[in-house]
C-alpha cells in the first residue's frame, strides 16, 4: 500500500487521539475507524493494526510494520508510548501534518504559476523565431542593407535562437516537467526530497526542522521523567530519514552514557541551538526543565515554520522575476530590429 498522505495521516493521528481521549482502547478503536473507513486497502491495514495491537504489540511497531506510515509519525507515536502520553503525541502530528499539508498546497502554487509562464513563453518563442524573424531577413535583405550595433546582435542572437529551437525547446521543457512533476505529483516530490534529506537535509531550514523535532521528543521525555539515553533514541528514530540529524542524536546519547550532563551533551553533540541550550541549562538550575523544554520546542517549530514559509515566499517572486527577464529579452530581440527597419524605411 502507498503511503498516508499529509492530509490522510492527520486525518487518522485526529480520530485516534479522539479515541483514545474517549477510553478506547487501541484495537477497538482501530476497528471503529476501519468501520468509518472506505478505502478497502487502508480498512484492511486498520484491521491488521488492530488484530496486532490486541496480541500485545506497540501501536508504534504496527504502524511501522504496516509500512504506509510516515517514519516521523511512527517515532512520534513511539515516543507517546514510551512516556504515556499518546494522546498527546497524536494530537501534536495531527498539527504537524495539517501545517506540512499547508506548506505543501503554497509550494504547488509557488511552483505552478511559473511553470504556465514558461510554458507561454515557449509558445511566444516559436512563433517569433519561426515567423517574425524571417519576415526581418526579407524586408533587410529587400532594402540592401545590414543591421548593425545592439539591433543587429539581437537579430543574429534571435537566428542562432531559431536555428537552435529544438535544443531550448528541450532544456526548457524539461525544467517545466520537473517542476511540474515536483508540483503536482506526491510520490515524486517524496522521492526527490527523500534524497535531499539523506544528502542534504540537515541544513538551513531542514536543520531547523530536524531541531524542531527533536525539540518535540525531549519535551516529551523529560516531561515524563523518562530515561534521558532513551529520549534520545527515540529522537534517533524520529530523524531516522535524515542520517545527519540521527547522527546528532546517537552522539549525544553517547555522551550521556559517558556521564556528561544533559546540556553539555546537548552542546557538544550540536542536537539543539545554544540559545536553547543556555535557556535549558537555566530551567533545570530551578528544577522546571521539562517546561523550558516544551518551550523551547514550541519556539524552535515556530521559527521553522517561518523559515519555511519565508523560503516558499522568496521562491515564487524570484521565479516569477526569471520569466520575466527571459520574456523581455525575447522581446528586445524582436523589436529592436523592427524599430530599426522602420528608420531605415524613414
Amino acid at each position: 500500500m502507498r503511503q498516508l498522505t499529509n492530509s490522510e495521516t492527520a486525518a487518522f493521528c485526529e480520530q485516534l487521539a479522539w479515541l483514545v481521549h474517549s477510553g478506547i482502547g487501541l484495537g477497538e478503536g482501530l476497528r471503529l475507524m476501519a468501520e468509518d473507513e472506505t478505502d478497502e486497502k487502508r480498512k484492511k491495514v486498520y484491521l491488521q493494526a488492530a488484530d496486532a495491537v490486541d496480541e500485545g504489540n506497540s501501536l508504534s511497531e504496527v504502524l511501522r510494520e504496516a509500512g504506509c506510515f510516515p517514519v516521523y509519525a511512527c517515532g512520534s507515536v513511539g515516543t507517546g508510548e514510551e512516556t504515556g502520553r499518546l494522546e498527546e503525541a497524536l494530537r501534536a502530528l495531527k498539527l504537524y501534518y495539517e501545517d506540512k499539508e499547508r506548506m505543501n498546497r503554497r509550494l504547488r502554487s509557488a511552483l505552478l504559476q511559473p511553470s504556465l509562464l514558461v510554458l507561454l513563453m515557449m509558445i511566444v518563442l516559436g512563433v517569433l523565431l519561426t515567423q517574425v524573424l524571417p519576415v526581418f531577413q526579407s524586408v533587410y535583405a529587400s532594402l540592401g542593407g545590414t543591421m548593425t550595433g545592439a539591433a543587429g546582435l539581437l537579430l543574429k542572437t534571435g537566428l542562432w535562437l531559431k536555428d537552435a529551437i529544438w535544443l531550448v525547446y528541450g532544456v526548457l521543457g524539461a525544467v517545466v516537467a520537473v517542476v511540474l512533476l515536483f508540483a503536482v505529483w506526491t510520490p515524486f516530490r517524496e522521492k526527490v526530497t527523500g534524497l535531499w534529506k539523506r544528502y542534504a537535509g540537515d541544513r538551513g531550514v531542514m536543520r531547523k526542522l530536524n531541531d524542531a523535532a527533536i525539540a518535540q521528543v525531549m519535551a516529551m521525555g523529560l516531561g515524563s521523567g523518562m530515561v534521558l539515553e532513551d529520549t534520545m533514541d527515540l529522537a534517533a528514530d524520529v530523524t531516522a530519514d535524515v542520517p545527519k540529524a540521527r547522527e546528532r542524536c546517537l552522539r549525544c546519547k553517547e555522551a550521556l552514557l559517558s556521564g556528561e550532563p544533559l546540556v553539555d551533551s546537548l552542546k557538544k553533540s550540536e542536537v539543539l541551538p545554544v540559545s536553547a541550550c543556555r535557556l535549558l541549562s537555566a530551567g533545570m538550575q530551578y528544577g522546571n526543565g521539562d517546561t523550558v523544554m516544551a518551550e523551547i520546542a514550541e519556539k524552535l517549530t515556530e521559527e521553522a515554520d517561518i523559515a519555511v514559509t519565508s523560503r516558499i515566499e522568496k521562491a515564487e517572486p524570484a521565479l516569477v522575476l526569471t520569466v520575466s527577464v527571459l520574456v523581455g529579452v525575447i522581446l528586445l530581440v524582436v523589436m529592436l530590429p523592427l524599430i530599426n527597419i522602420m528608420e531605415a524605411i524613414g
